[in-house]
């Protein structure tokens, strides 16, 4: 068994700060969830249809505060991800269709990084105890 069940050294106290943080781990992740939650509410949908399909990519961008810097990286990744993809169709129609996608997929990577932006803060980045202070400023 992994976890004692009973130990032969009489306690004298609890391990009321074990419990407190403990306590804070789990009111952190709440946290956490709740501003992923928050986040993603801002994308629901009105009959049907979300308010950021009748606007530009770059005027969502700016909407979602995303710099052009990352919004480009973001385009480039994308343009750099369907490159094989756009190839393999010839017709004006089809064409239309890849681009199409390409926007949605762009999209989908500008809302994506909005919702996670803040949580991203509080992940481990590297192993070791600097990995775990750079998070916090």
């Amino acid at each position: 068994m992994i976890i004692p069940w009973k130990v032969d050294v009489p306690q004298e106290r609890q391990p009321i700060i074990n419990w407190l943080i403990i306590a804070g781990i789990i009111g952190a992740f709440a946290l956490q969830i709740m501003s992923i939650r928050e986040r993603q509410a801002m994308f629901g949908e009105k009959n049907g249809k979300s308010h950021y399909a009748d606007i530009s990519v770059e005027e969502m961008a700016k909407d979602l505060e995303v710099n052009e810097e990352e919004l480009k990286d973001i385009q480039q990744s994308v343009d750099e991800h369907f490159k094989d993809f756009e190839k393999e169709f010839n017709d004006a129609k089809e064409k239309n269709f890849v681009i199409g996608l390409k926007e949605q997929t762009v999209r989908q990577m500008l809302k994506e990084s909005f919702v996670w932006r803040n949580i991203n803060t509080f992940v481990l980045q590297r192993i070791g105890l600097k990995g775990l202070l750079e998070g916090v400023k």
